[in-house]
């Protein structure tokens, strides 16, 4: 598939889900997806940020993306959450990948499953729903473990 195809795959996938998630599921801190973007961003808090993606390595993924610019607070934050792992794990049903990437600022909590954007219909709407499902989950258990966090770190 040619990448100016691709590009505009990704735009009508992200729109579609844009929609949908500020519409219907009120999510807040949507902004209009960026052209051409193999994933849409979300924010959360000054930090955090939710991300609804598709990797290269044939990947759908939703992540929760620390970054509040300073290498030791972003650290701090991800290891006090990490704490709780078990606990959290359990409300999604599913194991969470926890990467600290302890070589970069940025540390990264995500669930995903096989998938491109290259697949029929039938399976881009089923990968929306789950990134639907997916995104309200991240934003219901880890919202409320955000404050308990940030609460003791300001």
């Amino acid at each position: 598939m040619k990448s100016g195809a691709k590009s505009e795959r990704y735009d009508t996938y992200f729109q579609a889900l844009y929609d949908e998630i500020t519409e219907r599921h009120h999510f807040t801190g949507a902004y209009r997806p960026i052209e051409g973007r193999p994933y849409y961003v979300f924010t959360s808090s000054r930090g955090i940020r939710y991300i609804a993606g598709f990797d290269r390595t044939g990947r759908v993924y939703t992540s929760l993306v620390i970054n509040f610019g300073g290498y030791e607070k972003n650290k701090n934050f991800f290891d006090t959450l990490r704490k709780r792992e078990s606990e959290i794990d359990v409300k999604f049903k599913v194991p969470l990948y926890w990467a600290r990437r302890d070589d970069i600022k940025s540390s990264v909590i995500s669930i995903s499953l096989d998938g491109t954007i290259d697949a029929d219909e039938s399976k881009l709407e089923a990968f929306r729903a789950w990134h639907i499902a997916s995104l309200l989950k991240f934003k219901a258990v880890f919202d409320p473990e955000i404050q308990t966090v940030l609460n003791p770190l300001r």
